[in-house]
């Protein structure tokens, strides 16, 4: 698995839970912070997962990892030497994962939008904009208000996003 030290995310980033990127920021971090590839977990060592969140016509699909999920997420597996933080191998590898685990097949723009940083993991969530409709039976559609009135509804990730919905 992909990893990064506890330690030098807080001192490097942040020691909130979630932190927007808009591309500037992409841009300071790049390489900020070293990327291990890990078989063991260490107290200190922070797994990296990706989180995408689908967006279409002013509202989210909400249940794609499950009932109480606003996203899907996966953990980063390594595949030889680890990439630099944020640089567009590990974008390209998030998002190749999160495809493979049952994202839309449909046109769309991904977009780096931010980091997670809780249940001693660190995910780099995706705003995945769908350019047409996707309908899958299982998945619900909410604008941000219901996101908002909703809220205690979902799991942490999702409410950590739908509190920073400004950032994304």
């Amino acid at each position: 698995m992909l990893a990064v030290r506890r330690s030098d995310y807080v001192q490097q980033v942040t020691p909130l839970p979630f932190i927007g990127l808009p591309r500037e920021e992409i841009e300071r971090l790049h390489g900020v912070i070293e990327v291990l590839a890990s078989g063991a977990t260490d107290g200190d060592l922070l797994p990296l997962t990706a989180y995408a969140a689908i967006h279409y016509n002013y509202a989210w699909l909400t249940g794609l990892g499950g009932p109480r999920t606003l996203g899907k997420r996966v953990s980063l597996h390594a595949a030889g030497e680890p990439p630099l933080f944020l640089d567009d191998e590990l974008l390209s590898q998030a998002r190749r994962e999160l495809e493979a685990s049952g994202l839309p097949d449909a046109p769309c723009d991904w977009r780096c939008a931010g980091l997670i940083h809780h249940e001693a993991q660190l995910a780099l969530v995706f705003i995945v904009r769908l350019r047409q409709r996707w309908t899958e039976p299982n998945l619900r559609v909410a604008n941000n208000t219901e996101l908002q009135f909703g809220r205690a509804r979902f799991d942490a990730f999702g409410q950590l996003l739908i509190d920073n919905l400004p950032a994304l």
